[in-house]
């Protein structure tokens, strides 16, 4: 690695992107945990209610309304982690290249290749376009997203936003269709409940 000396700014920007990315990961994990617990957690209910123990059932229906309300917090900071990373970007855009790139994990036979000469600029298009964040360990198509951590979060993010924004979400649908020649049909605003991230 090239000997770079970072402003304090830089170096700033440079633990900011390492720490929010650390805590992506741990957070997709502690999600990822938590859904397991939900999937043990509604099984154990069938069975109780299957052999009658009514008591165990309903210690089970209080662990498992304590998870879901867990899920619905993990999905409120992995947007939140998503937008922080976002919103950040332009700070990060300001340490040399070889570092965010590092700091990212992106292979480093990929730094000069013609996708990231062409669109891998900066250090959003290299997370939430071309998913190479952590790309120097990746194990190919079957590897978890709780390694492309910050490309999750902002995919998340991204949703998030074409639900509760509909001038936005018609035009993710509008440019996706487009792409797709007319995959999506035609565009639904999101219903209030689904605004407010409610499923039905």
């Amino acid at each position: 690695m090239t000997n770079i000396k970072l402003t304090e700014v830089q170096m700033e920007a440079l633990r900011h992107l390492v720490t929010l990315r650390h805590c992506a990961s741990r957070l997709l994990r502690a999600q990822k945990a938590n859904r397991a617990v939900i999937r043990l957690l509604n099984a154990a209910q069938a069975q109780f209610l299957k052999n009658g123990d009514a008591e165990a059932e309903a210690q089970c229906t209080i662990d498992l309304i304590e998870a879901k309300d867990a899920a619905i917090e993990f999905s409120f900071k992995v947007i939140e982690v998503g937008l922080e990373f976002m919103d950040s970007c332009s700070e990060y855009d300001k340490l040399p290249r070889e570092v965010w790139l590092r700091a990212l994990s992106v292979n480093e036979s990929e730094w000069e290749s013609p996708l990231m000469l062409e669109y891998g600029n900066c250090v959003r298009n290299v997370v939430a376009v071309l998913n190479m964040e952590n790309s120097a360990t990746s194990r190919g198509d079957d590897y978890d997203i709780v390694h492309k951590p910050l490309n999750w979060c902002c995919s998340m993010a991204m949703m998030n936003a074409s639900q509760t924004n509909p001038a936005f979400g018609k035009a993710m649908h509008d440019i996706s269709n487009e792409a797709l020649n007319g995959a999506f049909g035609e565009w639904k605003a999101p219903t209030m409940l689904e605004r407010i991230g409610v499923r039905t």
